[in-house]
């Protein structure tokens, strides 16, 4: 079962519980695509897996994809798997991978920025390196064991009525 909510503001709630199937992948992606539409800045989401376990992996590989096709529209997404240190790996597996590569990024930062004479020179390779910046990017996708650090890193990319909607989500799960 998935659920896909924003009450407040741009803090979108997934809320995830074992079975997950694909067809309820769709809906979710379609429904946190049509609320990114709707918004005018990025969304921050909060995934509650707290009540899902290990997912097969055509289903992990799906929501790969969707979290790296949707990366524009996102400001942050923490998610909450609670305590199974298989999950909580494979859910890091699955943000690791669909994170945006150094060429998405790259595209666009073209697109949202104009040429001015003295704009410093693209970024040449380090070391070998493609990417000089990779280690400096911010994280913007994270994996948390428990609610309380989930919103805590959450809480400085929200407004005060978000972060109370966020408490009230993530201490009552039939919210």
């Amino acid at each position: 079962m998935i659920s896909v909510l924003q009450k407040v503001g741009r803090l979108t709630e997934i809320r995830m519980r074992t079975p997950v199937v694909l067809d309820e992948v769709t809906v979710m992606q379609r429904d946190v695509a049509s609320l990114g539409a709707k918004t005018a800045t990025k969304l921050v989401v909060c995934a509650d897996l707290s009540r899902a376990s290990v997912f097969p992996e055509p289903l992990a590989d799906r929501l790969g994809r969707f979290f790296r096709s949707e990366h524009q529209r996102l400001d942050r997404v923490a998610f909450v798997v609670g305590e199974g240190a298989t999950f909580f790996m494979q859910i890091e597996r699955l943000l690791r991978d669909s994170a945006p590569s150094s060429k998405d990024l790259a595209r666009e930062a073209a697109a949202q920025r104009t040429s001015v004479a003295g704009d410093p020179p693209p970024p040449k390779r380090v070391n070998g390196a493609s990417d000089p910046t990779l280690g400096k990017r911010p994280i913007t996708r994270r994996v948390f064991r428990s609610a309380t650090e989930a919103m805590a890193w959450l809480e400085d990319a929200l407004s005060t009525d978000e972060r109370a909607r966020l408490k009230q989500f993530l201490a009552d799960p039939s919210s």
